[in-house]
């Protein structure tokens, strides 16, 4: 028996992965979100790297899409986590600075955003000439 559809038949290979990679953490979310406590741990493991994952999973998948341009960056992930890391040393130095009585949380919501994209931003330079 031959099942085909006709959106499918017309995808590639790492289209049709990429796909599947997709529905699996749809699953793995909604696993993680109905068991909650308790249950089975191997169950709550996949769920949680599913939900977790999802970012990485994003960012992944915009590699995908610019590589099919013919631009090749292996260190978009590196990157993600280089702005999360700077987005969270950036209001603590903020408030070891003014200290924690006088630190406004707005202030340090916009330093942390400015930190994690002006890393990002630099990762993205250095990267594109080497």
């Amino acid at each position: 028996m031959n099942f085909s559809c006709g959106k499918l038949n017309n995808m590639s290979k790492r289209q049709k992965h990429g796909l599947i990679y997709i529905l699996a953490a749809i699953v793995l979310v909604i696993l993680y979100i109905c068991f909650p406590k308790g249950g089975n741990s191997l169950v709550l493991l996949f769920g949680a790297a599913g939900a977790y994952g999802t970012a990485l999973m994003f960012g992944t998948l915009g590699e995908i899409l610019t590589e099919k341009s013919g631009n090749m960056n292996l260190g978009v992930e590196g990157i993600m986590y280089m702005g999360g890391i700077f987005g969270l040393i950036a209001p603590n130095v903020y408030e070891m600075a003014v200290g924690s009585g006088n630190a406004s949380a707005f202030v340090a919501i916009i330093l942390a955003i400015l930190a994690s994209f002006l890393s990002g931003a630099i990762a993205g330079a250095l990267f594109s000439f080497i």
